[in-house]
């Protein structure tokens, strides 16, 4: 640490960022598709990357709450929890985006692995199950056939 550098607080700041970040690089990495294997990227994974996201950045932000940043010097900054919950606004904005189409929703649903996902982690939130049910039962309906396949 050279004079005018960076001081240890500071270092530790830019580590806590760091760790911060990790969580949306894995996601990034997840949703983007570019698996060897065609594991990852699929439609189905969006809600449960969203809300590990959302999760993540919900518990680092706890570790602030009790934080007193004006105490003494070696605490850190306190736009670490502004930003910390700035960015979970700003996830939320965009995982809530995720109502407008049903087709997420529908994804998890027919998956195997998580066809109970929704309905476990939104156990608590009824509304966004009677929602989310509501947009598939009408996605389902533009698909179904109108009338009775003939039989050859």
């Amino acid at each position: 640490m050279r004079s005018g550098g960076l001081n240890a607080a500071n270092w530790a700041v830019v580590t806590e960022y760091q760790e911060t970040l990790k969580p949306l690089k894995e996601a990034t990495l997840r949703l983007d598709g570019r698996s060897k294997d065609g594991r990852y990227g699929a439609i189905y994974e969006v809600i449960p990357v969203y809300e590990h996201i959302l999760n993540c950045l919900e518990e680092r932000a706890q570790t602030y709450e009790d934080v007193d940043f004006n105490a003494h010097d070696e605490a850190p900054e306190d736009h670490i929890k502004i930003n910390l919950n700035a960015a979970w606004r700003k996830g939320n904005e965009y995982y809530n985006k995720l109502d407008d189409s049903p087709v997420y929703y529908a994804a998890v649903c027919l998956h195997p692995y998580y066809k109970y996902y929704c309905e476990n982690s939104w156990a608590d939130k009824p509304g966004w199950l009677t929602r989310a049910n509501a947009g598939f039962q009408e996605l389902w309906a533009s698909y179904k056939p109108q009338r009775p396949l003939s039989s050859r």
